[in-house]
């Protein structure tokens, strides 16, 4: 009995697999859209050494890239390299001279708003999983899996003072990504993503898609960065959360590996 359930199963698994590497394709194709993202603050942060109590907003940002994959019938293994942009905007406003008020850079008081802009980007290489739902020309996705964030350029930030007794004051920032006291984000970090889509058959071979892409990071603060003049290190963490829409075109070459009967 052992030995016949053992010939069951080893039976499905071969028949399986032979079907699916019968239908084994090299997946290309390129995506971009549009993207909101908002940072998760704690501790020193968003002002090091200072409170803040006002607003955490989203702001447009863009991302894009090239797609490569293998696919096994309806799973497929998916990676690649995108060029993601990321940027929040923080804005809070000190009305009360006697206690709540703006500290500016030359050591003067004001009140009024402030509206702090930064902006990233990052060279990004994801490492996800997809399964395709449907039959016919129109067709369901899922994929989610890891995606691995290297910093690209610099980290920018733009302080906008909108004050009662000075008017109108922009100062900016900007940031290398790595390990040093003046670091504000180390180099990389990991991210994961979750992307339900659509695809509809083009041709034989392509599909247009649409995606919706949920991602969360982990920490990207460098805990290095100095705080307080620089006389301790940071103590918080800089988490972002983004929904971004894409969308592409994807190719498919078969390479017609199974074994035929």
């Amino acid at each position: 009995m052992k030995q016949i359930i053992r010939f069951i199963i080893t039976g499905t698994l071969f028949i399986f697999l032979s079907s699916a590497f019968s239908q084994t394709s090299l997946v290309v194709g390129a995506s971009g859209g549009a993207n909101l993202a908002k940072q998760k603050l704690a501790g020193d942060m968003p002002f090091p050494g200072r409170d803040f109590d006002g607003n955490i907003s989203r702001t447009l940002q863009y991302q894009g890239g090239i797609d490569l994959g293998i696919q096994f019938g309806n799973l497929a293994i998916l990676t690649g390299a995108r060029y993601n942009q990321r940027g929040n905007k923080l804005t809070e406003n000190r009305d009360d001279p006697n206690s709540k008020y703006w500290v500016l850079p030359d050591g003067s008081t004001d009140v009024g708003e402030l509206t702090v802009k930064t902006k990233y980007n990052f060279i990004s290489i994801p490492l996800m999983a997809r399964y395709k739902l449907g039959q016919g020309a129109f067709k369901f996705s899922i994929a989610l899996g890891p995606q691995f964030n290297l910093g690209a350029g610099k980290v920018t930030e733009t302080d906008e003072f909108q004050l009662l007794n000075k008017g109108e004051i922009i100062n900016e920032y900007t940031y290398e990504y790595g390990n040093a006291g003046d670091n504000l984000l180390k180099k990389s970090n990991v991210s994961f993503v979750f992307m339900p889509g659509i695809a509809i058959d083009v041709s034989p071979k392509g599909s247009f898609k649409v995606n919706m892409i949920l991602e969360s990071s982990g920490d990207m603060l460098n805990k290095s960065y100095l705080v307080n003049g620089g006389e301790r290190k940071v103590q918080g963490s800089i988490k972002s959360r983004t929904f971004a829409l894409e969308i592409g075109y994807e190719h498919r070459l078969d390479f017609n590996v199974g074994v035929k009967y």
